[in-house]
């Protein structure tokens, strides 16, 4: 795949950035590191269709994948659409896997900062589900597309990557 200037760009100096809005932590701890190792999948969604580009995904080495849209997604498709490639991995053998859409239309924020409205394009992004958690100012999120996010306020947070259930569990890991 070729590398995409605009997507490693909002990764390094967007996703990578470390905000107050996020408790003084990188908006996404993942990409910039999964960048840099070449353990991050870059590919647009055009030559190949989104089935394929799983199916490319699903049998390199990259631990996670971006796959860009370069047409115009209205914000209200954005969970619809999360909810239809969620069906798609699951279609395609790729079950343990998640993903979370980035549409600069999307007003979704966090205290006032909307990461996702600098996206250069539409980007689908697919990472493990058992590491889709974030924590943000005390507050844990675990993302589970398709249903409604619920915050648990704490600071202690065990990620078990062969438990998809809860992800809280006290004095595991301390942020």
């Amino acid at each position: 795949m070729k590398p995409d200037k605009p997507v490693e760009n909002y990764i390094n100096k967007v996703l990578d950035e470390k905000r107050s809005e996020f408790g003084g932590k990188r908006v996404c701890p993942f990409a910039a590191r999964e960048l840099q190792t070449n353990k991050l999948m870059i590919a647009e969604v055009g030559d190949k269709n989104l089935v394929d580009l799983m199916g490319d995904f699903k049998n390199s080495n990259h631990e996670s994948a971006i796959f860009i849209i370069k047409e115009d997604i209205p914000a209200e498709q954005t969970k619809s659409f999360q909810i239809f490639v969620n069906k798609l991995l699951k279609q395609n053998g790729l079950a343990e896997y998640k993903n979370i859409c980035f549409n600069p239309r999307d007003d979704v924020s966090v205290d006032g900062y909307n990461p996702r409205s600098l996206a250069p394009y539409f980007m689908i992004n697919i990472a493990n589900a058992a590491i889709s958690v974030a924590v943000v100012n005390n507050t844990r999120f675990e993302f589970d597309i398709g249903r409604q996010v619920n915050p648990y306020v704490s600071n202690e947070v065990a990620l078990n990557p062969h438990d998809f259930g809860s992800l809280l569990d006290k004095n595991k890991f301390r942020v």
